[in-house]
């Protein structure tokens, strides 16, 4: 063989061998319920309790009444002290209601990468909200949930911090305006 054939064998199964990384990725990270792209960062959370949420409202549950939201998918940037999963029914428009579903997951969580939880006993869709939430305790300013690099869509980037004395509110809210992202929180359904 000539040396430009072998420069383009090898060329060839470069690019192969990353579109299959792409394609391995993908699917490990596609999922039915989302508002974030990739992984772009993590915003810094002050020292105490935090609960980031994306909100999935009627219209994006719409096609999947009668399924069952059965895993969820986060990113994490650092691990945080205390990591729970909660899955919550519809309240307001500005706050989840009842826990449907919780699970700590803090001893099976890594950091920079997606991690995934199989919901044990799947939540059934219906016509109402869905808040999926990731509750973390830092114990320092910590980049623990990730997100994308926004703009954020509406229901994206919900928080709960128990340093906004327990109001829910956007992540731009709470950081007047500064920070425009959505979660890296991702839902699947069967």
């Amino acid at each position: 063989m000539k040396p430009i054939t072998y420069l383009f064998l090898i060329f060839t199964l470069f690019v192969t061998a990353c579109g299959s990384d792409d394609e391995q990725i993908n699917q490990l990270t596609s999922a039915d319920l989302q508002y974030d792209d990739d992984n772009f960062s993590a915003p810094i959370l002050p020292s105490g309790t935090h609960i980031a949420a994306a909100r999935f409202t009627p219209t994006q549950l719409g096609q999947y009444v009668g399924q069952n939201l059965t895993e969820v998918l986060f990113y994490l940037q650092e691990v945080p002290a205390s990591c729970i999963l909660t899955i919550r029914e519809e309240g307001t428009d500005s706050s989840p209601g009842t826990t449907l579903y919780t699970a700590d997951i803090s001893s099976s969580v890594g950091p920079n990468g997606w991690n995934q939880h199989t919901i044990t006993l799947p939540i059934p869709i219906s016509e109402s909200d869905l808040w999926i939430c990731i509750e973390v305790v830092h114990q320092g300013d910590t980049r623990s949930v990730g997100c994308d690099p926004g703009p954020a869509q509406a229901n994206g980037d919900w928080l709960l911090s128990d340093t906004s004395l327990n109001d829910w509110e956007t992540l731009r809210n709470y950081t007047d305006q500064e920070v425009n992202i959505n979660w890296n929180i991702r839902g699947r359904v069967n």
